[in-house]
């Protein structure tokens, strides 16, 4: 199991292999920027879904260079998705074709300017095409009838891009294959749900992450190993966290936290164990169900009205157990500004101790927040 695991890591670390590979054997690469994304119906079009991602620790020197001038004063702007965008604008993704952005995030959603003025300005970036995926997040008919005409619009332009019309066999292939995906994603998750957990969290995260990252019918096979394989798994003793806040694409703060003995064994942010759920409504025509479930699905965290999204987040926290919560919000994510409060009060009447550390670098490599988040486990141990 160990060498299993290892190659996980391994895996993990060379993320971007598998689309460069794909690229090298002739196919084309679509890039994404949000969880809430329709990617079955990119890899119906027989192209490679690949969810764009940042490192912490690099500098977003392009990004400096070629949007931060142009960018509105009003919107505040989190470290993460200047990581999403420096490769792209440094020409580090090169092996990507094209690029999907999503209407969540004001920052995000931003993107799809700051990309096209810097394609414009001259930047390294690829002659990708761009299209911007619109959304209402406010439930409703009307609503509904918007974003299926949004994931209409978006199979058009995948047909046009994979010059071929996106056929119902394919896409119900692609949604059965995802289905499957969910549920091994499913049984995977038990394993941190155990009353002693016998997966990290920062293996798991590495799983999520590589479901949008690589072929989803090899990607399959991996977590079918794992799970397989998970009754040679030591038990994990040590206090049970639940993360939330800010979204983590890197294992840096999981690592940093077991590193003291923890077990993170739940999360809401979108790179975590949400990729388990938004299953596909049942029905007749494969494309209709998809734009149903991109609809139903919320974007960043963003669930209208507020105590719904409360409820679904006080569930989830108690289907974890978890003996503490740390709240993680990266500087400038003002998304999680207006609702960690409540969160922390529903902790504190179901007797969950917290901690809420604000305006934090993506970076998570310094001493002080070491020194911070070591002292409060070790508290809890």
């Amino acid at each position: 199991m160990s060498e299993l695991l290892e190659s996980l890591r391994r895996r993990h670390d060379q993320r971007d292999e598998f689309a460069r590979q794909w690229s090298a054997q002739g196919g084309k690469v679509l890039a994404y920027m949000c969880d809430n994304f329709p990617h079955e119906l990119v890899a119906a079009a027989g192209l490679l879904p690949f969810r764009l991602r940042g490192d912490p620790s690099a500098p977003a020197s392009h990004v400096a260079q070629y949007v931060s001038p142009d960018r509105s004063s009003t919107v505040a702007v989190p470290a993460f998705v200047d990581a999403m965008l420096e490769p792209l604008l440094a020409g580090a993704y090169d092996f990507v074709d094209y690029v999907v952005v999503p209407h969540g995030r004001k920052a995000i959603e931003g993107s799809y300017e700051s990309l096209t003025r810097a394609r414009a300005a001259g930047t390294p970036m690829r002659d990708v095409k761009l299209f911007y995926l619109d959304k209402s997040w406010v439930p409703g008919a009307a609503s509904s009838a918007f974003d299926r005409q949004c994931v209409l619009a978006l199979a058009g332009q995948l047909g046009e891009w994979a010059r071929t019309p996106i056929t119902e066999a394919a896409l119900a292939q692609a949604l059965a294959e995802a289905e499957r995906g969910r549920a091994l994603l499913r049984r995977l998750n038990r394993l941190r749900l155990e009353r002693t957990p016998r997966l990290s969290g920062a293996d798991a995260l590495r799983v999520y992450s590589l479901a949008s990252a690589m072929p989803r019918v090899e990607h399959n096979r991996l977590v079918q190993e794992i799970v397989t394989a998970a009754a040679r798994l030591p038990a994990r003793a040590g206090p049970r966290l639940y993360l939330a806040g800010s979204p983590q694409p890197s294992t840096a703060l999981y690592e940093l936290i077991e590193r003291f003995g923890a077990t993170v064994v739940g999360e809401d942010h979108c790179w975590g164990a949400r990729a388990t759920g938004c299953p596909v409504p049942p029905g007749p025509a494969a494309l209709e169900r998809l734009a149903e479930r991109y609809h139903r699905t919320p974007v960043c965290s963003i669930e209208f009205p507020l105590e719904r999204a409360l409820e679904r987040w006080r569930a989830s926290v108690r289907l974890a157990r978890p003996d503490a919560v740390l709240f993680f919000v990266v500087s400038g994510d003002e998304l999680h500004v207006w609702d960690t409060p409540e969160k922390a009060a529903l902790l504190a009447a179901d007797g969950i101790p917290s901690l809420h550390l604000s305006r934090q670098g993506y970076d998570v490599t310094g001493r002080e927040l070491t020194d911070a988040v070591g002292a409060w486990v070790s508290g809890l141990s």
